[in-house]
């Protein structure tokens, strides 16, 4: 009886695809804001009418994808329990869109691109190769090495599709300034708000604010409670206008 009640509130606490798509729909309309492409054709947010103190995202955070939260959901039990964090998160979005209906994060990794803004997805010719340099070569290696030992774990999945999740997490991943892993790669906050992320998660995908873009002048704050993170920038907006973050000094 006592374990039946245990799988019922973890149930309880299990965020569904429909939740999830369902807030996604919301949550721009409540923050006043549109998703459409922007002028390099990428995706950003614009605002939909006038905001005079600026955005608000309120994210809970059992539709964060983090690590902690896809070992508690029962939707992705079948996901080995030995890969470390980073690992976790990338398998369980590349379960999300190839493979598991039931995944809580179904919705979002289907509202990703298709293809990810990272080298090791690209048609890798002699000529680029070399035109790439041996220390990009290098560590694209040692990011292909990652990719196959998660793909070995995971019976059903291609190393492409991996590929690609690997891929996303490098380019829009929100991570703390002292995960360990690959940091000067994929970390793309300043210290400030990597520590307020720290606080807040351990790191993961976080559905809408990854699409807000970047601008070295915005100033954006950062901050969770026991069930929501808060991602705003109180600088006004006119309809029309695209809402900004800040990703750190060290943006491309």
């Amino acid at each position: 009886m006592v374990a039946t009640r245990r799988r019922r509130l973890r149930r309880a606490r299990d965020a569904s695809p429909k939740q999830l798509h369902s807030w996604m729909r919301g949550a721009l309309a409540r923050a006043g804001l549109v998703r459409r492409f922007d002028a390099s054709r990428g995706h950003g947010l614009f605002a939909a009418r006038d905001l005079p103190n600026g955005y608000r995202i309120a994210l809970p955070r059992r539709f964060v994808l983090s690590a902690s939260n896809v070992r508690r959901s029962a939707a992705c039990r079948h996901l080995p329990r030995t890969l470390g964090d980073t690992q976790t998160i990338v398998a369980a979005l590349a379960d999300a869109r190839f493979r598991n209906a039931r995944s809580p994060w179904r919705a979002y990794a289907a509202s990703l691109p298709s293809v990810a803004p990272d080298p090791q997805n690209w048609p890798l010719t002699p000529a680029l190769l070399h035109a790439l340099g041996p220390e990009l070569c290098a560590a694209l290696a040692a990011r292909a090495a990652t990719v196959n030992a998660i793909a070995a774990r995971l019976p059903g999945l291609t190393r492409a599709q991996v590929r690609w999740a690997h891929g996303m997490w490098l380019s829009r991943a929100f991570k703390p300034a002292d995960a360990g892993e690959d940091v000067a790669a994929m970390a793309r906050l300043s210290p400030e708000l990597a520590e307020e992320i720290r606080k807040a998660s351990e790191g993961g995908f976080m559905p809408i604010v990854d699409v807000v873009n970047h601008d070295d002048d915005a100033v954006v704050q950062f901050d969770a409670d026991e069930r929501t993170v808060f991602f705003s920038n109180e600088a006004p907006l006119r309809r029309g206008d695209e809402a900004m973050g800040n990703y750190g000094e060290d943006i491309p």
